[in-house]
Parts: structure tokens; sequence; C-alpha cells
């Protein structure tokens, strides 16, 4: 499955299920511990940034706030 369809799955759909993790980093292997330019954008300005993005257009404009609210700024865990 290509990018451009997931989006626009997730896009059309009010859930979508991803059989896989998306983002799976050991921490041990991980270049967050040895490079700093890693995090010269923060992982939640990355998130919000990928929703000001992805979810553009006017018909999603009330998705936009609502998933930066409830997503970023409650969801600790779903950032991780």
């Amino acid at each position: 499955m290509s990018r451009a369809s997931i989006r626009q799955h997730i896009k059309n759909h009010p859930i979508a299920f991803l059989p896989n993790y998306t983002i799976a980093v050991r921490v041990w292997t991980s270049q967050c511990k040895s490079v700093s330019g890693i995090y010269d954008k923060s992982p939640v300005e990355s998130w919000i940034e990928l929703f000001d993005t992805v979810f553009k257009e006017q018909n999603l404009a009330k998705l936009r706030p609502y998933a930066i609210i409830n997503f970023c700024a409650n969801n600790v865990v779903g950032l991780i």
C-alpha cells in the first residue's frame, strides 16, 4: 500500500486499522541518543506539521485543530 493510498484512506474513512506498527525503533539502536539534530524539530511539532500538511483541505478544517488538541496535546502515550 502506497503512502498516497494510506493518506487517502485515512482522509476518507472515519477509522483505519493498520496491521503493523507504523514506527518501531529499539531505544538502544535509535540515533536519538547520539544525533542531537534529530530533535531540531520536536516530535510534537512534527506531528502538528503532519496534521497541517496531510489534512490541509478546507473540508477537513475542523479535523486539524481537533486532532492536534486531542492527539498531540493529550495523548502522550500515542506520541511515543
